[in-house]
């Protein structure tokens, strides 16, 4: 009877026998808990622990806990981008707990693998939190009185330590719907001010069109046309980002006295200084110094006036448009060689409309003569009388300008010859009137050297 106590007292503490020792347990366990006993500079045991977080998702306060470290660690690290997504760096936005950057949190969990390690305290699992284990002597008689011993595998802590990998996990159906990210709000913010007229949204879907932007499609046709109905409502940017384009497209679609008068125009209007005048210079033909002033005069009334059409921003229609205006009569000589095309030549027509403007000693007319003379009218050139006409412009005008179209022809050019008919021009001539054999005799003479 007594043996029978004995046996029911062990199953009662637990016992169990390791290397010639006998341990216990006032609580029985079914593994062996040998395999757990703890020494000396042993390494922690290490758990993992997969979280699933996601729309609609309720977590532990431990899970929580745990969570809202990892949280506030990617604030440090990580940012929302423009394209509503959480992204390594600090280039974006803060991350906040606004319901679109959450969303893209749990997008990012989805697809990346996010973890936090940490270290816990777990209650021993061979002492039961106790500290303390029960050692009973080999000799069988006294196993009835166990010594009372410090729990080696806690060192008498109860609580041992343990490292545990928190995973993150999002199962697909836990995804939130994707919203729109900030850079299509931003996007459809800016359209629809631009529809209600705001010039500086108007400014900027225009610059996305010329030069493309990530929702954008780059549209150089669209891009022209809301440039140009900003210029016409008199906003400068919109005649200055009109000729940004037409410039780009390397005179494809314009001439180049287009293109230089359009930027003279931009350049007078707002005070600045022309990077493409000098291109129409002194150095420069005179016919393309006239043909761009008329251009760029007539862009510039125009829009100064309020009045500038979309047809003005077209070299043929803005060439119409000169037609239309009352001009002295050189001028309108000039514009109706213009309607021809940049590339046409002086004919007989335009040449007598132009000698009948030079008998007033317009200036003007002797200038173009010279010019007409320089170019050739029958394809040969005739310095000679392009330095007459250049002397005679220079001598009416007082103008010094004509100096460098003067010093151009004189090479080939007897300026002897010059001084004579000059002086025969002032001789008899008037201040409004040229005889028009003289003119004549001009246009015949033959190159000097």
């Amino acid at each position: 009877m007594r043996f029978l106590s004995k046996i029911s007292c062990l199953l009662t503490l637990g016992v169990f026998i390791r290397s010639g020792e006998v341990r216990a347990q006032v609580s029985p366990f079914g593994s062996d808990p040998s395999r757990l006993r703890r020494v000396a500079g042993q390494e922690k045991p290490i758990k993992t622990v997969v979280i699933a977080v996601g729309h609609g998702v309720l977590l532990s306060p431990e899970h929580a806990q745990v969570v809202s470290g990892l949280w506030d660690q990617m604030k440090a690290t990580h940012s929302f981008s423009e394209d509503g997504e959480i992204v390594p760096g600090l280039s974006g936005a803060p991350l906040t707990s606004d319901p679109d950057v959450i969303a893209a949190f749990y997008r990012y969990v989805a697809a990346n693998q996010v973890s936090r390690a940490l270290t816990i305290s777990e209650r021993c699992a061979v002492c039961k939190g106790s500290g303390v284990i029960y050692v009973y002597p080999d000799d069988i008689a006294k196993r009835i009185s166990p010594t009372r011993t410090d729990c080696e595998y806690c060192e008498a802590d109860g609580q041992v330590p343990v490292d545990v990998v928190y995973k993150l996990a999002c199962a697909a159906d836990k995804l939130p719907p994707r919203s729109k990210s900030p850079r299509q709000k931003k996007q459809e913010a800016l359209e629809s001010l631009a529809k209600s007229g705001n010039v500086e949204a108007r400014l900027k879907l225009a610059e996305q069109f010329k030069s493309g932007a990530p929702l954008v499609t780059r549209d150089i046709d669209k891009a022209s046309d809301a440039y140009a109905k900003l210029a016409c409502e008199g906003v400068l940017e919109g005649l200055a980002g009109f000729l940004d384009i037409a410039r780009s497209q390397d005179g494809k679609e314009s001439p180049k006295e287009f293109l230089v008068a359009l930027e003279a125009a931009v350049a007078a209007l707002g005070r600045k200084e022309s990077k493409y005048l000098g291109s129409v210079g002194a150095d420069s033909s005179y016919l393309e110094q006239i043909r761009v002033r008329l251009l760029a005069d007539k862009l510039t009334t125009s829009f100064a006036a309020k009045k500038l059409q979309k047809h003005h921003l077209d070299y043929r229609g803005l060439v119409n448009a000169l037609e239309a205006d009352e001009r002295r009569a050189v001028e309108a000589v000039v514009v109706q060689w213009m309607k021809r095309g940049p590339s046409a030549r002086f004919d007989m027509e335009l040449l007598a409309k132009l000698i009948k403007a030079a008998q007033k000693s317009d200036s003007t007319a002797f200038a173009v003569l010279g010019a007409v003379t320089e170019q050739g009218l029958h394809d040969l050139p005739n310095p000679q009388a392009a330095h007459i006409f250049f002397s005679i412009a220079k001598h009416i005008s007082r103008d010094p300008g004509f100096d460098g179209h003067i010093r151009r022809v004189s090479a080939h050019a007897d300026i002897k010859v010059s001084e004579e008919i000059l002086d025969e021009f002032s001789r008899i001539s008037t201040a409004d009137a040229c005889p028009p054999t003289l003119i004549a005799s001009i246009l015949k003479i033959k190159n000097g050297k």
